[in-house]
């Protein structure tokens, strides 16, 4: 378009100079660069849409995909195993509820801001999320009952919750000790550590009976997962002999899992009020050509029988070159006309 130097103004009608360059609705980005001496330098292909499958994967390994594709960043399922929060990414990355009864529908239920966690509360009747350095809770009827929890200089992203839904504990990211679990009190909206060590300490998803907590630490020089009792932190167990991040319960509290990189392991685990134990972990079953999950802050979740709910990439062809121009500037002029 002409563009007014002086005026600082845009004139004219846009003229199209260059087809089929590469572009992403999704993350708003096009792959192009030029210079102030007229090179180009551009790629060409197709929008990288719809990369990601929400799917069921059963103990067999076997796949059950769910829904449209889209770029899927995480899932957490409600506590009746009928609904699951879904995020979603985009521009701004937002919030939205998958149902798995009445015809399966998929809507949104944020609308402001960049939603980075999010959990359920135990009666599945809300949402607690983060946006920015703000901890709110939503209805997830989707009636906007929006409000806000905490409010906070630094990040504050939720991962789980009491059994009686007044404690949230979430990952915050502190001068001088990093990473680390915080807990916040629903009633009194007052926030106080848990684990605030000089190492990262993150991801902390506590048993259903809320009496063990495990999360992930990189204390020994790599990211590991371990259990501690809960509230009171007692004896620490280092159930990932190898590394491992990203821990998840089973909802009858008898397996942990946890991944390292692409691959996820199933540790059994034998508890009580008073006691901890567990055998050593078994890698999740998979089929052979298997595509790729999404690693990452809630990339999968686990269900009441048995299976894994997954958001399970395939990304594009990634494109192989890139074209570059010179005297760019003299085929712009010719089409242009210059502003009036």
């Amino acid at each position: 378009m002409p563009f007014d130097t002086e005026r600082l103004e845009i004139k004219g009608t846009p003229v199209p100079v260059l087809d089929g360059l590469l572009t992403s609705s999704a993350f708003g980005w096009a792959a192009f660069a030029a210079t102030a001496e007229g090179v180009l330098a551009h790629v060409q292909g197709a929008e990288p849409t719809g990369v990601d499958q929400l799917a069921w994967l059963d103990r067999a390994g076997r796949l059950a995909a769910i829904g449209d594709r889209r770029y899927f960043l995480g899932v957490r399922l409600s506590p009746t195993g009928d609904r699951a929060a879904v995020r979603v990414s985009g521009a701004n990355d937002t919030l939205w509820i998958q149902e798995f009864r009445r015809g399966g529908g998929f809507s949104r239920l944020t609308f402001r801001g960049n939603v980075t966690g999010a959990i359920w509360t135990p009666n599945g009747q809300r949402i607690i999320y983060n946006i920015g350095n703000e901890i709110a809770s939503i209805a997830a009827d989707g009636s906007g009952d929006d409000r806000t929890l905490l409010q906070d200089a630094f990040t504050g992203v939720p991962t789980t919750v009491t059994p009686d839904g007044k404690t949230v504990l979430y990952d915050t990211n502190r001068p001088g000790t990093g990473w680390d679990v915080w807990a916040l009190s629903v009633e009194d909206k007052k926030a106080s550590p848990v684990l605030a060590a000089s190492y990262a300490e993150r991801f902390a998803r506590l048993s259903p009976d809320g009496r063990w907590m495990a999360y992930t630490s990189n204390e020994t020089g790599q990211e590991e997962v371990y259990v501690q009792s809960f509230p009171a932190l007692g004896k620490k167990f280092k159930v990932s002999p190898a590394g491992g991040s990203l821990p998840v319960w089973s909802p009858a509290g008898t397996e942990l899992y946890f991944r390292r990189g692409p691959q996820l392991f199933a540790v059994p685990i034998r508890v009580t009020s008073q006691s901890f134990d567990y055998d050593p972990p078994l890698e999740r079953p998979v089929i052979g050509d298997l595509p790729e999950t999404r690693v990452g802050l809630d990339s999968f979740d686990a269900a009441r029988d048995g299976r894994l709910f997954v958001i399970q990439t395939s990304p594009p062809p990634l494109p192989t070159a890139f074209h570059l121009v010179t005297g760019w500037l003299d085929e712009v002029r010719s089409r242009v006309a210059p502003a009036r």
